[in-house]
């Protein structure tokens, strides 16, 4: 049996080529995606949360940096986006996907 073919009503994919799907910047600055794991699977701690590791990567002290819930972000300087995880590791980087040339320069134009 044939696939029907999409109707127009059929929402379509996420549009993957956005910051908030991938990085197009040195050390993913320009990340403001969702990803809250890290590269090894640890949670990420929210960024306004104090416990289990107290920081000072906060909104107030970094305002541009979309430091919202426990989502990975660089706000210093960092290789790539990171977070600090809720277990005995302060901190890793994510696992945040790069964008295709095409898409970046897109983005910048």
């Amino acid at each position: 049996s044939a696939l029907p073919s999409l109707s127009p009503s059929i929402t379509p994919p996420p549009d993957q080529c956005s910051i908030t799907a991938c990085s197009c910047e040195i050390g993913q600055v320009d990340y403001r995606g969702t990803l809250a794991v890290t590269n090894t699977g640890l949670p990420c701690q929210r960024w306004d949360a104090q416990s289990p590791h107290s920081h000072t990567r906060t909104a107030s002290n970094f305002p541009d940096s979309g430091l919202e819930e426990n989502y990975c972000r660089n706000p210093d300087g960092e290789p790539g986006a990171w977070c600090y995880t809720t277990s005995d590791v302060r901190w890793q980087l994510c696992d945040v996907p790069v964008c295709t040339p095409e898409c970046c320069e897109s983005l910048a134009a």
